[in-house]
């Protein structure tokens, strides 16, 4: 899936990861493609990102910003409690997780 933003159009190669309570490292892949050359042409110099989290229990490993496509990747801490749900967003792409 994609989306439109700033000259640039972004994609996240999974929706959902599902994380046992054990825990662990995880990834998905950013992708994105400059519309104009504005945002860097081909080279996607200016399609630039972020991915972010509001959940404690998860850390995201990979420097931040990154530009053009790249991979996310980020650590679910081990949970002994009730189920529990977070997003990662990037742009306006969610990752649930």
């Amino acid at each position: 899936m994609r989306v439109v933003q700033a000259g640039c159009l972004y994609g996240v190669s999974r929706d959902a990861i599902d994380a046992p309570a054990s825990g662990g490292d995880y990834s998905f892949d950013v992708v994105s493609q400059s519309t104009d050359t504005s945002c860097g042409g081909a080279l996607q110099t200016a399609c630039f990102w972020t991915a972010q989290t509001a959940a404690s229990w998860i850390t995201i490993l990979s420097t931040m910003p990154q530009y053009g496509d790249d991979r996310v990747s980020f650590r679910v801490a081990a949970n002994s409690g009730a189920p529990r749900t977070a997003t990662i967003v990037v742009r306006d792409r969610t990752v649930t997780i």
